[in-house]
């Protein structure tokens, strides 16, 4: 999730409409909405639910604010691309080790029921497009894990196996993702969970033994020994 660092804004009082704009923005103070997320977990989060205007067209939007994820190796500077020709945002955002590792965790914890179509996507493309030095990915993974109380998994997690990758509910979860998004895949669910497969496992299993994991991902290809 990401850090909010330094976005200047100016912000402008509407009390004829209970809200306030940024730039052409009218934002509704009066629709915020609160729920707590991640039940399942120690620690918990908060996720607002409010709307904006732009231009006479109503904005859904929703905000995720999550308190306590072991962030390794530490949060890094990110700067968003922008729509309009205005300075885009620096934020400081999870390093790409903990976005693995929290969702690798994911799937180890709820096997057959996930239904978390994006987390698949997510892995797949990252590890396509970033290199990573193994023993970060493995320090992140356990951190994650000791932090959420799951166990590292002994066998291949039954989300990046064959079986998961078969499924019909899972066949059609993945489809409905794709077609709900808009985004293209070259390969089927198999042929991404096994590429996901390759990519985690080795750290996954060097954790389970106990012992270090040294070895550079190289985007898109494999892990190499130092």
């Amino acid at each position: 999730m990401a850090q909010h660092e330094s976005l200047e804004c100016t912000l402008y009082p509407r009390p004829e409409r209970r809200g306030f704009t940024v730039g052409s923005i009218i934002f509704n103070s009066q629709s915020v909405e609160a729920e707590d997320i991640r039940d399942q977990m120690e620690y918990g989060g908060t996720r607002l639910n409010f709307n904006a205007e732009l231009a006479g067209a109503r904005i859904n939007i929703q905000v995720d604010i999550g308190f306590g994820d072991a962030i390794t190796p530490e949060a890094v500077e990110a700067v968003f691309p922008t729509m309009l020709e205005l300075p885009a945002p620096h934020l400081r955002v999870y390093p790409a080790e903990t976005v693995i590792a929290e969702k690798l965790e994911a799937m180890v914890r709820l096997g057959i029921a996930n239904s978390r179509m994006k987390d698949f996507y997510d892995i797949w493309t990252i590890a396509r497009i970033f290199n990573f030095d193994g023993a970060t990915l493995q320090t992140a993974i356990q951190r994650t894990f000791d932090r959420r109380n799951t166990s590292i998994p002994i066998e291949t997690p039954l989300a990046l196996t064959e079986e998961f990758a078969t499924d019909s509910q899972k066949l059609k979860q993945w489809k409905a993702f794709l077609n709900r998004t808009g985004l293209t895949v070259e390969e089927d669910l198999s042929g991404v969970t096994a590429f996901i497969a390759r990519f985690v496992l080795p750290p996954l299993q060097a954790l389970t033994h106990g012992i270090p994991f040294n070895d550079t991902w190289s985007a898109g290809r494999s892990w190499r020994g130092v």
